[in-house]
């Protein structure tokens, strides 16, 4: 039963990590978590999102290095 209560909590986050909504404020709420990778993500699908303000989500991506 265990098991079988894990896989289906895996799905469940799997499945709303799909549907979260990519913004400057979750990524910042990822970074504060530690979770830089994830920020990086959501800074990468912002620029394809948002093709005007490409360089300026580069940018807060390439400052993820830093910290």
């Amino acid at each position: 039963q265990v098991d079988e209560d894990t896989s289906v909590t895996q799905k469940a986050v799997a499945s709303l990590q799909e549907q979260m909504i990519k913004t400057e404020t979750m990524a910042d709420v990822m970074i504060k978590q530690g979770r830089l990778k994830e920020a990086a993500a959501i800074f990468t699908e912002l620029q394809l999102l948002y093709p005007d303000k490409s360089a300026y989500f580069a940018a807060r991506r390439e400052n993820l290095k830093e910290i």
